[in-house]
């Protein structure tokens, strides 16, 4: 398989993956939950969410799909290597960070973290007043795992499969399929009606299509 194309998949596979594991990780901390619902609603959680993971990763990873591409037709790709590595620790952070207060956050707001909360808030303050001192320790424990894996899962793969040589216009055809590929994911199909959270939701239980969500 060709370099690019088969770090693109792995790319890809990797968001999808750290999404995947995340549900889990939701639920593992809505313990108040816990006693309402059977294992297999929570399985289905996770096979219910994953349209969504799928959308999810095809938007993270798309960048990284169109400089692949660019770089095909570029004498040196010294650059793309460089460019997907700090572009994706950028984007773990950012991700780990809104997974960790929105573990915290659902028990106190009742709905996982979208652009809502903005419109309410009116300083950084109010945000803060939803944990306790307790909560914001175990947080920043959390975080530091989650990332530190993440991290250390991507740079297996920065190192092993992100191995890219110069000019290799073969490539392009492929990673262009791929993009579409990505595009139809991103969509949630492609019928007329685009990725929402009605993909996700399977259940009458409020808490259980929450945690579906991406």
């Amino acid at each position: 398989m060709k370099s690019r194309l088969k770090y693109l998949i792995v790319y890809f596979l990797f968001w999808l993956f750290f999404f995947i594991i995340q549900k889990p990780l939701f639920l593992l901390f809505q313990y108040q939950e816990w006693e309402k619902h059977s294992i297999k609603e929570y399985l289905q959680v996770c096979w219910n969410g994953i349209s969504m993971d799928i959308s999810t990763a095809g938007y993270l990873s798309i960048v990284v799909a169109v400089v692949l591409l660019i770089s095909c037709f570029t004498p040196t790709s010294s650059w793309v290597k460089s460019f997907c590595r700090k572009y994706t620790y950028i984007t773990l952070i950012i991700v780990c960070l809104i997974i960790i207060a929105d573990i915290f956050l659902y028990r106190y707001w009742g709905f996982r973290i979208d652009d809502t909360p903005l419109f309410y808030l009116k300083s950084p303050k109010e945000a803060f007043a939803s944990g306790s001192l307790f909560e914001y320790f175990i947080a920043i424990g959390l975080f530091a795992i989650l990332i530190g894996c993440a991290l250390k899962a991507y740079t297996y793969i920065d190192k092993k499969i992100a191995v890219f040589t110069g000019l290799s216009w073969g490539d392009a055809i492929p990673i262009l399929l791929l993009i579409g590929v990505l595009f139809v994911g991103i969509r949630g199909g492609i019928g007329v009606s685009t990725m929402n959270t009605g993909f996700v939701y399977f259940s009458d239980k409020t808490f259980l299509n929450h945690a579906a969500i991406n």
